[in-house]
């Protein structure tokens, strides 16, 4: 197979050794792919992607709370994505909701 990429991102996989690439590459498509599916969740979920507005954000969370059916879709769905159990996924949302 061949790619063609810019040159800072050719600049870097020249840096990795030759034998290395093909994992480095393969890891970083399958951590893309796993952003993109948990982006999708929470998108279904009710969620946006916002620029970077801590103010905004604020507002945003205050009036727009999503129903727990909804939560529950979303948690089930990261779950099956990430390969975790859904009480796993749901207690760290839970932990991170807190901070």
């Amino acid at each position: 197979m061949t790619i063609s990429v810019p040159d800072d991102v050719a600049d870097q996989l020249e840096a990795i050794p030759a034998r290395q690439v093909s994992a480095y590459v393969t890891d970083a498509l399958r951590r893309r792919r796993a952003s993109d599916d948990i982006r999708a969740a929470l998108f279904a979920a009710g969620h946006r992607d916002y620029d970077y507005d801590p103010e905004g954000a604020a507002r945003r969370l205050a009036n727009g709370r999503v129903s727990s059916e909804v939560r529950e879709a979303a948690i089930a769905r990261l779950a099956e994505s990430t390969g975790r159990s859904v009480d796993d996924v749901r207690a760290d949302l839970d932990r991170q909701a807190i901070r």
